[in-house]
């Protein structure tokens, strides 16, 4: 947040430290990490937001608007890449189960032979 500049990085990094806190700390969390951002952001005025755009706040009502923007942009993107991790996490072990399976159904099917022609 150095010179005007609001890196994806420290928005980023301020959405994870959000998220790693307990489920009952995250909304008091949010609310100060968007007052501090609204604070910032009427102080410099104008400054490059993390999407590369100028961002130009003119009252304290305008840099709040904008902090929530951004805040909940992070929150977002975060939840939706928690989201398909956990779906890619389930589709491996869904993925994992249907090889054991198959794997099982071949082992059968190759002792299955064997059996009938120890019984003949």
């Amino acid at each position: 947040m150095d010179k005007g500049y609001l890196s994806p990085q420290t928005v980023g990094m301020t959405g994870q430290a959000i998220s790693s806190l307990p489920q009952p700390l995250q909304p008091p969390a949010v609310l100060e990490a968007t007052g501090n951002l609204a604070n910032w952001l009427f102080h410099m005025k104008t400054a490059i937001g993390p999407d590369g755009k100028v961002v130009n706040v003119d009252s304290q009502k305008a840099a709040q608007t904008t902090a929530v923007s951004i805040i909940n942009a992070e929150v977002d993107r975060q939840a939706e890449q928690a989201q398909a991790a956990q779906e890619a996490q389930q589709k491996a072990i869904e993925e994992r189960q249907e090889n054991a399976k198959q794997a099982q159904e071949e082992r059968d099917q190759a002792i299955a032979p064997e059996e009938t022609t120890e019984k003949s």
